[in-house]
């Protein structure tokens, strides 16, 4: 008798979903170091991105095909032309200094980190287009889902959560803006692509349950720009989707676990007074006390975070770049000026496009427009080109470009352009994208047909 055939395995695939759980759960956890007198905020998925450069390597020379069709010049170009605008600004900004920034130098090299993790996100979809993604949704919400109820549990007993600021929900880190937009993806993911995967309905059992916990994490952030996002998305989805229903019970779980810690820690505070301690801190009526306190009356320690701390710095970057409006002051050069004036400044501009406008000038601007719209026009063709006939990678398109427009609303309240969980998915949404329905890679994908 002959032994049974061993049906083949898909390397590939196991590789690139392996891959994807890794920086699933460690795009959300970020340490700071100090780096040249400066605070600077890392990820562990950094050294879990390191140690898969060779397997990056390998992917991309095997999809060097799909990665290069017509279709990837929406965003090739766009990326080459911001590298040659990040370069020039960071010698502008050199030759403005008397000695060199090490925020300039840090933000030059994290915007080529950052490109990394797009091309990673695509290399791994491209490696199995149906698998990857699913996985990494999965891994990804679930982490999200986990921290938001340890920070409930924590909350509730009045353990502060470690971090600045707390018990403002910042993750692992002390970036709680960020981590409510990591939030807001997965949110969209759920909603919008939970039911496609496969399984996905006993996987996503209860995915309104889940879908609240994290929109309730979004809102333990306190952050306005989040709350922004999350109006946004609930506006784009019941636009998609058409089910006011399921919005409004999301609404209520939401609701419900935001009210979950306050009320559990008054309950146990109330009747073990010994024990526990109520929790503190502060929320956005805080921030918008800080406007009339200023630096004074005690609010010292809220200024930064108000609105006129932003408002300021604002005011700063328009008058900096009013002197070289062409092509901008130079990478880094705001942190030197605005600390030059008052030691206690803001360390960025609260809004990525007048950042970009301030140290990379009209001309940076319009290069980074045209990336981000290019990116748009190619998940939209995406999204489009699928249709009903692949409605797993349609949606994925489809979430991607809400991910987009609620990044873009975000940005204008905050410098979020340098976060990776917005980069990695894009860059999945595009490996995805690329990549043929079906194993016969001469397949043409809908994006490149005549």
């Amino acid at each position: 008798m002959t032994a049974p055939r061993r049906r083949p395995t898909d390397a590939p695939g196991l590789l690139g979903a392996a891959a994807a759980a890794v920086l699933a759960l460690t795009l959300n956890i970020q340490p700071n170091l100090d780096v040249g007198g400066l605070p600077i905020r890392l990820s562990l998925s950094d050294i879990a991105a390191v140690l898969l450069f060779p397997l990056a390597v390998v992917f991309a020379l095997r999809q060097r095909g799909r990665l290069l069709r017509r279709s990837s010049f929406y965003w090739l170009l766009p990326a080459g032309a911001a590298c040659l605008v990040m370069t020039y600004g960071l010698a502008a900004g050199l030759e403005r200094s008397a000695t060199p920034g090490g925020w300039a130098l840090a933000k030059y090299a994290g915007w080529y980190a950052l490109l990394y993790y797009a091309l990673v996100g695509a290399v791994l979809a491209g490696a199995d287009p149906e698998k990857v993604p699913a996985v990494f949704i999965r891994v990804f919400t679930l982490a999200l889902a986990l921290l938001t109820l340890a920070f409930i549990a924590l909350s509730a007993v009045g353990i502060l959560w470690p971090g600045i600021y707390t018990p403002r929900f910042s993750g692992l880190s002390a970036n709680p803006n960020a981590f409510g937009f990591a939030l807001i993806c997965g949110v969209i993911l759920t909603v919008l692509c939970g039911e496609t995967i496969p399984a996905g309905r006993r996987w996503f059992a209860g995915g309104e349950l889940l879908t609240g916990l994290l929109c309730a994490g979004a809102l333990f952030t306190r952050s306005v720009a989040a709350l922004a996002g999350l109006l946004l998305v609930a506006a784009m989805v019941l636009l998609w989707r058409r089910q006011p229903y399921a919005l409004f019970r999301i609404s209520l779980a939401a609701l419900g676990f935001y009210a979950l810690p306050d009320a559990s820690n008054r309950t146990l505070a109330h009747f073990f007074p010994d024990l526990l301690k109520r929790i503190g801190g502060f929320d956005v009526g805080d921030k918008l006390m800080a406007i009339v306190g200023g630096k004074a009356d005690g609010l010292s320690y809220l200024y930064q975070l108000s609105l006129g701390s932003r408002l300021e710095a604002n005011a700063k970057a328009i008058s900096l770049w009013l002197e070289h409006p062409v092509f901008g002051i130079g990478l880094g050069r705001f942190l030197q000026e605005a600390r030059a004036s008052d030691p206690s400044a803001a360390m960025q501009i609260h809004m990525t496009p007048l950042w970009l406008l301030t140290e990379f000038g009209m001309v940076g601007l319009a290069v980074f427009t045209c990336l981000f719209a290019g990116l748009g026009i190619f998940l939209y063709r995406g999204w489009k080109g699928f249709g009903p006939g692949n409605p797993r990678r349609a949606k994925l398109m489809l979430a991607g470009l809400t991910i987009l427009a609620v990044w873009a609303v975000m940005s204008l309240a905050h410098e979020l352009m340098y976060q990776r969980v917005g980069w990695f998915i894009l860059g999945l949404c595009a490996g995805v994208a690329m990549a043929p329905r079906s194993k016969d890679t001469t397949q043409q994908d809908p994006l490149n047909r005549p």
